[in-house]
């Protein structure tokens, strides 16, 4: 079974959010609750959209037990969602990533936020995290289609 990513985002009360998002449905509490509410659970792998809210919290979650950071790429929460994250930076060889960089750059000048979109040509993307690593900043994008931006 696997989390219904689309009824978890219709529920309104966000710690009730929050408690299915990030429940463990392995263990045997998890699997009463999936008995219990079985509309926010399906038998095939549902990709999203997921809430940027739940992100947000299981990163904070996965990264106070691994060192102390909220950061949602370096930690692997969208790789445990398997949602592929585009790592768009300057010093690349790849011209696509280092022209998004710079559009990103822009934006975030003009003043883009985490959870912000950027529209490159016919693709529509989420900014989701800011990185620094030396003099190179990254910029983590996230197809729209893929997250809710709640």
């Amino acid at each position: 079974m696997y989390k219904n990513w689309e009824a978890i985002d219709q529920i309104p009360d966000l710690s009730i959010k929050m408690g299915i998002a990030n429940m463990d449905i392995t263990t045997e509490y998890g699997q009463y609750f999936m008995s219990c509410l079985p509309e926010y659970f399906c038998k095939k792998r549902n990709d999203g959209p997921v809430p940027l809210s739940v992100i947000r919290k299981m990163a904070i979650l996965l990264s106070r037990q691994a060192s102390g950071y909220k950061m949602p790429v370096s930690h692997g929460v969208f790789k445990e969602l398997g949602i592929p994250v585009l790592d768009c930076h300057f010093h690349t060889e790849d011209e696509n990533r280092r022209a998004m960089a710079s559009l990103v750059h822009r934006k975030v000048d003009e003043g883009l936020k985490i959870g912000g979109q950027v529209e490159s040509g016919d693709n529509h993307y989420v900014l989701v995290q800011i990185g620094f690593e030396g003099n190179n900043t990254h910029f983590h994008l996230v197809a729209a289609d893929r997250i809710v931006v709640d």
